[in-house]
């Protein structure tokens, strides 16, 4: 047992989950099943089955993502910017780092409709900050190289996933 980690919350290394459980428990690919008030399925692959049979499916790469320049436009279609965890950009895939490239593609959209040049992105290239809320009493997180506490990590972002600061920066808090 983890002395840093509360007794409710059960971390599981190596394994993998199988989509489909049944409601109320999750099944593990070693066998295991577990008690499961809810799933939320997350990973490495973006939900991207919406653009099969689309003209960009052709963009997408082995992964499910889009595959965009460096100015985030989406190659073969300039007119068209993907941003966040849909591009192929290689950095870790963060909320905030989404929110900037927002940020750099709505300056990019009046250079285009101006005929100016674009700015590229430039991609985080290491490991930065991340956040994980478990709950409103518990997390795992990391800035840089070190390690947050799970209470740390709970204080910071658990009140609110940072929901009030998302409202603030878009102008509707």
């Amino acid at each position: 047992m983890n002395p840093w980690c509360p007794p409710e919350l059960q971390i599981h290394l190596s394994e993998r989950a199988i989509k489909g459980s049944e409601a109320g428990e999750l099944k593990l690919e070693s066998g295991k099943v577990l008690a499961a008030d809810l799933v939320i399925w997350t990973g490495s692959r973006p939900n991207t089955e919406w653009l099969q049979g689309t003209e960009l499916a052709a963009s997408l790469d082995e992964s499910g993502r889009l595959k965009v320049q460096g100015t985030l436009q989406v190659v073969g279609f300039p007119n068209v910017f993907a941003i966040g965890d849909i591009n192929d950009v290689k950095e870790e895939k963060l909320g905030y780092l989404a929110t900037q490239q927002g940020r750099l593609t709505g300056k990019n959209l009046v250079a285009l409709s101006r005929n100016q040049a674009l700015t590229a992105w430039t991609p985080s290239g290491g490991s930065r900050t991340m956040l994980l809320s478990l709950g409103r009493y518990a997390g795992a997180g990391h800035v840089g190289w070190i390690i947050l506490f799970s209470f740390l990590v709970a204080l910071i972002k658990g009140k609110d996933l940072f929901t009030a600061k998302a409202r603030r920066q878009l102008g509707v808090a």
